[in-house]
């Protein structure tokens, strides 16, 4: 990359990094994408199409459900189930990458992988998951 276009796209008219297209070409395949967008945890692009947020929200509602100081949740314990709903919902609801992740959680980003795979899996969790993500779609209160 020559120097001074750092930071520059190369593609403008990408929305969200998974569809080219001007704005009329976007809502029609968000369109068709509706019932389907999100779904996948492995594609970042296509996950992002769907409402997202910022990690920081995510650490708020988790932490206001559990009863919790972000600085409390973000403490290295054992088996703390608060702390990995809220690594698996950051995975599922931000389009940050997982060192993103692992930086803002000081863990390495296989732990999130292997957290989210987990996490996703046990039933118990998905109850919890499940109201802070009700939670995360009415907004701020």
């Amino acid at each position: 990359m020559a120097r001074g276009n750092e930071g520059k796209r190369i593609f403008p008219d990408v929305y969200r990094d998974a569809i080219l297209g001007d704005e009329v070409f976007v809502e029609r395949m968000k369109k068709r994408l509706a019932g389907r967008i999100g779904e996948d945890l492995e594609i970042p692009g296509y996950k992002s199409l769907s409402r997202w947020y910022a990690i920081e929200e995510i650490v708020g509602t988790v932490c206001e459900h559990f009863a919790l100081t972000p600085g409390e949740l973000k403490k290295r314990r054992w088996d703390f189930v608060p702390r990995k709903v809220a690594l698996y919902l950051v995975r599922k609801h931000t389009d940050s990458t997982l060192r993103e992740i692992g930086a803002y959680f000081d863990v390495s980003y296989s732990a999130i992988s292997q957290n989210v795979q987990r996490v996703g899996n046990t039933l118990s969790a998905r109850t919890v998951i499940d109201e802070i993500e009700r939670r995360l779609e009415m907004g701020p209160i």
